[in-house]
């Protein structure tokens, strides 16, 4: 038999891989000891990206946002340490979205990157006040699961805005007394 040779596809992309499966065996008996070996070995970049799409929760049916947009502020952090940033904006109507270059075509990232998102201000609506957002889940790792797309989901929470108000009548040239109680 040979001598086993490590090879760790997974680890070098996802951290804390098992190493175990990548062993690859390399059956050298045919050589003479004093031989030189060639090995070619030909590693490929493993890359991918992520998407966000919009939901809400407590929104009345009758408050229109499939036309607004929501702007989401990225940070990937690579698996060298090197930090990209970006923003994204996601249509209210649900759409998935990813980041973009200036081409138009999808950005991609190594596997193994970490995304964390953070929304901004919420277009304003009337009667509507925005209690809160959420990313779920809140940090994306590109790559997990060998998915090449991984996703999240930026919900709002909404409350509708109501208020009361009061009603002063005064009255002239008449006495309150003189009036019946069910006439207003």
């Amino acid at each position: 038999g040979g001598a086993p040779t490590e090879y760790r596809p997974a680890a070098f992309e996802v951290p804390g891989e098992p190493l175990e499966p990548a062993l690859v065996p390399i059956d050298l008996s045919g050589f003479s000891s004093d031989a030189d070996v060639a090995i070619t070995v030909t590693n490929t970049l493993r890359e991918g990206t992520f998407t966000l799409h919009k939901e809400f929760i407590n929104l009345p049916d009758d408050i229109e946002v499939d036309g607004l947009e929501y702007t989401v502020a990225w940070t990937a952090t690579l698996p060298n340490g090197d930090v990209e940033t970006g923003v994204v904006r996601l249509p209210g109507d649900g759409t998935e979205v990813g980041p973009v270059d200036g081409g138009g075509a999808p950005l991609t990232f190594p596997y193994g990157t970490t995304v964390a998102f953070e929304e901004g201000p919420a277009p304003a609506l009337e009667h509507v006040l925005w209690k809160g957002a959420t990313f779920d889940p809140s940090e994306l790792t590109i790559g997990a699961g060998g998915e090449p797309v991984v996703k999240s989901t930026l919900t709002n929470d909404a409350s509708l805005i109501t208020g009361t108000f009061e009603l002063r009548k005064d009255l002239a040239g008449i006495d309150p007394d003189d009036l019946l109680v069910d006439s207003f």
